[in-house]
């Protein structure tokens, strides 16, 4: 659930600050206690019990609930996961003093620390999102400007707290606390280091706090291009970067550096869509992305989901029976998850909207532990933040995974992506190729044949009969369901990654029913060769019946 942030606190310029000096406060003056009061005195205990309870536990996280309405007081004290008990006890302490003395009377107030955060209020505010609708968020950046190539800079940061944001929010990580550092190539022939952390507070679900965290960044990171710094601070989650090692100990999290030899800014890539827009694109993506594909693919040396070998014309199938048992159930759905949630990040997460525009089984790699890289971004585009389509003459890509708005009119947008993920996840469930007839009776693709199968109410006999009869049928169900919401025709239709994320990982929700796919591509049987056609400059290299449409498509073998 995302945390909708309502007012800005504060922006500041990063300072050295004294010990125990606040970065911040938060004073609402909507309600007063006057002295003696029973509030007052329900808060001087609370402030008595709370910053030793905070540092006693191991989150270093408390919050407590002490008297009748309209006395009670409600309050929540968070401490740096880097922190020790001792330090942590100080500093919630003293904000209980400072926040008395900078919020006199006032009967709810907030203060940041560089070590720890306060708040209390008479007001229910202890669950995520705040039931009292506020999202206070401060802002403080450096005053100094990066000397490295500003979109080169700001793209390591994006990655740089992307990662370290799915780092806190990870089902292992106890504190919901992260710190990360990456080095990152600018072409001064220097090797400058990224440092990041990122926090939630500990009673957070994993994905209630990437959802904060991803909130704050689709806000803020605009806010921080070019600069050398920058932190943001909320009462539920919380990022920083510095171009120094501002954390104690060692960074919990090692990101790879990105490969070396990216070209000069002013270096013109040929256009990998045609015309001037491609040219510019393709100018950007040279720079940003091997930044951005390197930090997605951390280990690039991988087995392919499925090979490109051709078994039984008709029966297309996981390579062999020794690789498609290693791919059982539980892999599967692992696939699935790591791949939505990269797209999740290219479409939503990233400082710009990254369009694939070719995601496909032989473009999306297994580490040694089976978790998805998405390879091949040399037909990807990159949107502004207020671009949502585009147009392209040229249609490039490959048939069975591409949306009917783009093979038909050339218009892509993310929801272009969606579609190729739900022609991938119905693969993946079933062990079907998109291609090809499926038995001998009648020629029909993929699509039909799943909605045929969900129509009827059979869907589970078209599972990957490979698979173990332990297997979580209402997984598979779920994902199949997902995979045809993704294939609907109108891209309004199709949910967004994030969307996909979340029914992916959640139980309560209510999925919607998809309608019939109308985007098939019908196949006669006499062609076991559906990816054949090859865009080569102007010219088409003919190989099967699709060049019919002038539709061009190009198929790069995995790597």
């Amino acid at each position: 659930m995302a945390l909708v942030y309502t007012s800005l606190l504060i922006t500041l310029a990063i300072a050295p600050l004294t010990a125990g000096e606040p970065l911040g406060q938060y004073c609402d003056t909507s309600y007063n206690y006057t002295t003696n009061s029973p509030y007052q005195s329900n808060l001087q205990r609370v402030a008595a019990t709370l910053p030793s309870n905070a540092s006693a536990s191991s989150t270093l996280f408390d919050t407590a609930t002490l008297g009748a309405v309209p006395d009670v007081v409600y309050a929540l004290a968070l401490c740096r996961g880097d922190v020790n008990a001792s330090a942590c006890e100080s500093c919630v302490a003293a904000a209980f003093q400072d926040a008395q003395n900078l919020c006199a009377f006032n009967q709810d107030a907030t203060v940041y620390y560089d070590a720890c955060l306060l708040r209390y209020s008479n007001k229910n505010f202890l669950t995520f999102p705040t039931s009292d609708g506020r999202g206070d968020y401060m802002i403080l950046s450096s005053k100094q400007n990066v000397t490295a190539p500003v979109r080169v800079f700001d793209a390591a940061v994006a990655v740089l707290l992307n990662a370290t944001a799915d780092y806190a929010a990870a089902a292992n990580s106890s504190r919901r606390f992260g710190t990360t550092v990456q080095g990152f190539q600018t072409f001064d022939s220097k090797n400058p280091k990224l440092y990041g952390l990122a926090q939630c507070t500990p009673d957070m679900a994993p994905a209630d706090c990437r959802s904060c965290l991803s909130g704050m960044l689709q806000l803020t990171l605009s806010d921080f291009s070019g600069k050398t710094g920058g932190r943001i601070l909320t009462l539920r989650c919380n990022y920083r970067y510095e171009q120094y090692a501002f954390f104690s100990g060692s960074p919990l999290l090692q990101l790879p550096e990105p490969p070396v030899g990216a070209p000069p800014v002013n270096a013109t890539p040929p256009a990998a869509g045609g015309g001037a827009t491609g040219n510019k694109t393709s100018k950007i993506l040279a720079i940003a992305l091997p930044i951005v594909v390197s930090l997605l693919a951390t280990v690039m040396i991988c087995s392919c989901i499925w090979r490109r070998k051709r078994k039984t014309p008709g029966k297309p199938s996981l390579p062999d029976p020794e690789k498609r048992s290693e791919l059982d159930w539980g892999k599967r759905f692992k696939i699935v998850n790591g791949i939505a949630r990269g797209l999740q990040y290219l479409h939503e997460d990233s400082q710009v909207k990254i369009i694939h525009r070719d995601l496909k089984a032989s473009n999306v790699l297994l580490d040694s532990d089976y978790n998805p890289k998405i390879s091949d971004f040399g037909l990807a585009r990159l949107f502004g933040s207020d671009q949502m389509q585009d147009v392209t003459n040229c249609v490039v890509g490959t048939y069975g995974y591409m949306s009917p708005e783009y093979a038909m009119r050339g218009h892509y947008s993310i929801k272009s992506d969606v579609f190729s993920f739900g022609v991938l996840i119905l693969e993946i469930v079933t062990g079907r190729r998109n291609g090809g007839s499926y038995s001998s009776e009648d020629n029909v693709d993929l699509l039909s044949f799943v909605w045929e199968h969900w129509t009827t109410g059979i869907v589970m006999e078209i599972m990957d009969p490979s698979l173990s009869r332990l297997a979580s049928r209402d997984q598979m169900a779920k994902c199949i369901q997902i995979g045809l919401l993704c294939v609907q025709d109108d891209p309004v239709d199709r949910p967004m990654m994030s969307m996909v994320n979340v029914m992916l990982g959640s139980n309560t929700v209510t999925l919607k029913t998809p309608s019939k796919p109308v985007f098939c591509f019908q196949n006669n049987g006499t062609n076991s060769n559906m990816y054949s056609d090859v865009y080569q400059g102007s010219q088409f290299t003919n190989r099967s019946p699709w060049s019919q449409n002038e539709v061009s498509i190009t198929e790069l073998e995995p790597r």
